[in-house]
């Protein structure tokens, strides 16, 4: 049996962040998934809650996505992180 997931969406587009929650709770077990737009929320966020995994997009404001990821694995190294981009 697999464990319900808790899984943090950082990426700047709201829109792109509500419609890959709604595929990701279609289509895993999940317990938890949040939402953030920025960096700062990101690194806040994963501080505040244990996160299976964070999908997290390169091009934010207030703080780019490998800057919060050196963060993130600075604080909590553990964590398992997924870098997103419509970049090529």
């Amino acid at each position: 049996m697999n464990m319900p997931l808790n899984l943090l969406i950082a990426d700047d587009h709201a829109l792109f962040n509500e419609g890959l929650k709604l595929l990701l709770e279609a289509n895993l077990s999940v317990n938890q998934i949040d939402t953030v737009t920025d960096g700062k929320q990101a690194i806040q966020a994963s501080i505040q809650s244990d996160y299976d995994f964070i999908l997290l997009d390169i091009r934010m404001p207030a703080i780019d996505g490998i800057e919060v990821c050196a963060e993130i694995k600075r604080i909590k190294p553990a964590t398992k992180i997924i870098m997103i981009s419509m970049s090529s």
